[in-house]
């Protein structure tokens, strides 16, 4: 009887280069099926966490996270548009359209490095330069916002305040929805966390044929 040879060992075999492969990542982004069996491969909240990062920049490089990305970015447009118009309008709380101003130009910035970086070189990994900058613009913004959720509701708060509403508003607002969308992911990660650790354990099937 005749038996399949192996392969010879000075057979001349190429695999892809690590260019080749992340491009190929990028173009055949995940589909449900498989983002679907990697979450029920989840057993532990640190593995959930790397499960969401992973997805997240998965997802973020697909041309329906671009359209959606695109289409936020009228938020920020709409912060610079109303600030600026209104800068002398609050007298007493000139801080309040500076900040709208400030935090809609720092969102496009920010979208702005993702969006012309993901569409020129999505196929490399961004330089060390690059993600320094968007980190210390992560972490001003993080700081501002907190900043400006207290100007937002002191202002909301306060009676007689001399300044327009339209600005007391959208940042009122803005800050209120930012909050409960947060509120709400820390809830939904809380609720998946406990589900994974009292999800029962499956124990490995020693039966033979």
């Amino acid at each position: 009887m005749a038996y399949p040879s192996a392969p010879s060992q000075n057979q001349d075999y190429n695999p892809p280069s690590y260019e080749e492969a992340q491009r190929n990542v990028f173009d055949a982004p995940p589909s449900y099926d498989s983002l679907y069996g990697q979450l029920r491969e989840v057993d532990s909240p640190k593995g959930l966490a790397v499960f969401l990062r992973n997805a997240c920049n998965a997802i973020s490089n697909t041309l329906a996270a671009a359209i959606a990305l695109a289409i936020l970015n009228i938020l920020p447009i709409a912060m610079i548009v109303i600030g600026s118009l209104n800068l002398n309008d609050c007298p007493d709380k000139e801080i309040l359209p500076k900040w709208l101003l400030i935090s809609g130009i720092f969102y496009l910035i920010r979208s702005g490095i993702n969006f012309l970086y993901r569409l020129q070189k999505a196929e490399q990994q961004k330089p060390l330069c690059t993600r320094c900058i968007e980190s210390l613009i992560e972490v001003f913004l993080f700081i501002w916002f907190i900043l400006g959720c207290i100007w937002a509701i002191s202002a909301y708060s306060t009676d007689n305040l001399q300044c327009d509403r339209v600005v007391v508003l959208f940042s009122f607002i803005y800050v209120v929805c930012s909050l409960a969308l947060l509120a709400l992911s820390c809830f939904l990660f809380c609720c998946c966390c406990c589900c994974i650790c009292f999800k029962p354990k499956q124990e490995p099937n020693f039966s033979t044929a």
